[in-house]
């Protein structure tokens, strides 16, 4: 299979990979291998950094749930604009060569080793970039079922936690992170709307609305009206007008959304990305 094929050679390029002919999806064979079983480390593609014996399953599981962008993807994003990269005179000069860039789905592994991972815009900030700390352990088997993946709840959460359902976690631990997603997207918006600096070509943009659509792809669209919804949620309709500082944004609040158990995988890094996106964009 594709996948045990990677775990011997480390190529991402597999011909005719089987979950894309057959659909095979992850199969019985992608653990209970001696592929998998010699496995001892995981690689981030996006910041070259390896981590060393991360847990009997997260050593399989983060091999994929690491999400396929970091900080130094929206960097080279921002470098399609401004070759040189930005500074205090490009930062919130529009160019319609940047792109949003997407964090992936689902990056579990990514927000657990975040010190390795880089997987969100720390603004040079390396103390927003650290490991969970969670005391019971961060193997992905120690909250997840190994086969189904459903989330555990009882017994092995205590005597911390007392759960009744995976419900009844949401609602006892995600009590941050929403809010200030809401606030981060409500303080981009403001932004881009409020942006009156020049665009590349030197004329003036000062209306450039921007709206979120969580499921479609790439996110971020044109909004004319600025009523806050897409005008057209397809490629066609992209958001074309990003400044570096709104690219940065717009890259953090995606690596949020796009892992809804952040708040269980590494909540304090999830929030320190939010704010610290909220707090840069209120510097324009």
């Amino acid at each position: 299979m594709g996948f045990n094929e990677f775990l011997i050679t480390g190529n991402r390029t597999i011909v005719n990979p089987p979950l894309a002919v057959n659909n095979y999806g992850i199969s019985c064979y992608a653990c209970h291998s001696l592929e998998a079983a010699s496995k001892t480390t995981v690689k981030f593609e996006g910041s070259g950094q390896v981590v060393d014996h991360p847990g009997v399953a997260s050593v399989i599981c983060g091999q994929c749930h690491q999400g396929r962008a970091w900080q130094g993807t929206v960097d080279v994003n921002i470098k399609k604009g401004y070759p040189a990269g930005d500074n205090a005179t490009t930062i919130d000069k529009i160019s319609s060569k940047i792109a949003s860039t997407n964090p992936h789905y689902r990056a579990a592994f990514a927000a657990l080793k975040a010190a390795e991972s880089r997987i969100g815009y720390d603004y040079g900030d390396l103390t927003i970039a650290v490991d969970s700390t969670h005391p019971g352990g961060t193997d992905c088997m120690f909250c997840h079922n190994q086969h189904s993946t459903e989330v555990k709840f009882g017994s092995n959460c205590q005597p911390c936690h007392v759960f009744t359902s995976v419900a009844d976690i949401e609602a006892k631990m995600n009590k941050f992170i929403p809010a200030l997603e809401a606030e981060l997207l409500l303080t981009i918006q403001q932004y881009a709307a409020d942006n009156t600096t020049l665009d590349a070509a030197g004329k003036t943009k000062a209306k450039a609305c921007i709206a979120l659509n969580n499921d479609a792809n790439p996110y971020w669209f044109k909004d004319a009206n600025c009523d806050t919804v897409a005008d057209n949620a397809t490629s066609s309709g992209a958001y074309k007008s990003f400044t570096p500082r709104l690219a940065r944004a717009c890259y953090n609040l995606l690596v949020s959304l796009k892992d809804p158990g952040g708040f269980a995988h590494n909540e304090a890094y999830m929030k320190a990305l939010l704010q610290a996106s909220i707090d840069n964009l209120r510097e324009y």
